[in-house]
């Protein structure tokens, strides 16, 4: 699990935990990063589904999730990002044609 003080890391540009076999379920706090701008928690075994928490962070231009067991729909305050040109990198398990996530605004599907 990723912990951290929101206080003390709300300054944080970039949040690298790509391939460190790190699970359960993706933490809410991380909506409170308000300076991120790159995500990348890619293969490693979060599960659950993607926090709508997330399309809080206004700053954010790339978001990398794949390789995990996340499941359902990627939420619409995300696509939100997308669709105002601040998020321009957005990578998920929504491959066709069996996705693990629904995502109408990825850039990658895995």
């Amino acid at each position: 699990m990723i912990r951290h003080r929101t206080d003390h890391h709300s300054k944080i540009p970039i949040t690298r935990a790509s391939d460190n076999d790190l699970s359960g379920q993706l933490p809410t706090e991380l909506g409170k990063m308000e300076k991120l701008e790159y995500l990348y928690l890619e293969e490693n075994d979060f599960e659950s589904q993607i926090p709508t928490e997330l399309g809080e962070l206004t700053k954010l231009k790339l978001i990398h999730l794949h390789g995990n067991d996340l499941t359902g729909v990627m939420p619409e305050q995300i696509c939100r990002l997308m669709d105002d040109f601040v998020l321009s990198d957005l990578k998920a398990d929504c491959e066709e044609p069996d996705p693990d996530v629904t995502c109408r605004c990825c850039t990658s599907c895995e």
